[in-house]
């Protein structure tokens, strides 16, 4: 007999492979997309013009310098721009340009469209789907802190 979590990686799994061929973003990497999404919300629940790097790296769990050249080559397409702060010269916002903006409500769009699929898909279970993953959201994000206030301590 199959275990629940083994039944749960398998049904996580078979998901993650649909999202990964899931048409992409055009003109955008997933990557490329996952990163202007970040910056706009992150932006917005700040209450900032744009987000700094070392946020982003954080947030993303990778290394400074491959989120800076992440950004630079989205500064190349025009989809992004590197700000120094008045106060302070040192510390650069990143923040969506007009033009990455709109190309991100276009990915938006895609994205949306899926989800009416999966909507349908799902029918009256919907809404328990956005509870579990709302609770998932939640239980990861309370870790991540308990973690970051740990490390902190030490």
């Amino acid at each position: 007999m199959e275990t629940v979590e083994k039944r749960l990686f398998q049904a996580m799994s078979g998901l993650t492979q649909i999202v990964m061929r899931k048409q992409s973003f055009e003109p955008l990497s997933k990557g490329a997309y996952t990163m202007l999404l970040l910056i706009r919300e992150s932006a917005k629940a700040m209450r900032q013009d744009g987000v700094m790097i070392s946020y982003l790296s954080e947030m993303l769990e990778v290394s400074k310098p491959a989120v800076s050249r992440m950004i630079n080559g989205l500064t190349d397409q025009g989809l992004v721009e590197k700000t120094a702060r008045d106060n302070d010269k040192r510390c650069v916002l990143v923040s969506l340009t007009e033009k990455g903006a709109e190309t991100l409500s276009r990915c938006d769009e895609v994205i949306l469209e899926w989800m009416n699929e999966i909507v349908e898909a799902l029918g009256e279970d919907t809404e328990e789907y956005i509870r579990m993953c709302r609770k998932i959201s939640k239980y990861y994000e309370q870790k991540r802190q308990r973690e970051n206030q740990l490390g902190e301590a030490i």
